[in-house]
């Protein structure tokens, strides 16, 4: 019965730790603690003040605003994605990704 106890509170805790990161995107996972990370975080709404007062007061910096996108470009210390992760107003956390633009190769008609 203390085995089933045991193994039922692990399989708890490591449930409660993935959920968690569900909202991380996978480069995110496994990350050094103790790096600056670029990420873009995506909200229910349209960032506020005192969202990104939040994000500050776990060490981030507020890079940049989307207007009424419902995200906005953040550096944090990667040590704060958890925590980030777990408000309930945070949809996901995505790395801040290069994007290079490609040629169309269709001819113009």
């Amino acid at each position: 019965m203390r085995n089933l106890l045991k193994i039922g509170v692990l399989l708890l805790t490591a449930s409660f730790a993935y959920a968690q990161n569900a909202k991380l995107g996978r480069d995110l996972k496994g990350i050094n603690p103790n790096s600056n990370v670029d990420v873009i975080i995506q909200f229910t709404h349209v960032p506020t003040a005192a969202d990104n007062q939040w994000v500050r007061s776990l060490g981030g910096v507020v890079v940049r605003q989307y207007g009424k996108v419902k995200a906005g470009l953040y550096t944090v210390p990667a040590s704060a994605l958890n925590q980030l992760a777990s408000n309930p107003d945070v949809t996901f956390i995505t790395p801040d990704r290069t994007v290079k633009a490609q040629q169309d190769p269709t001819p113009p008609r």
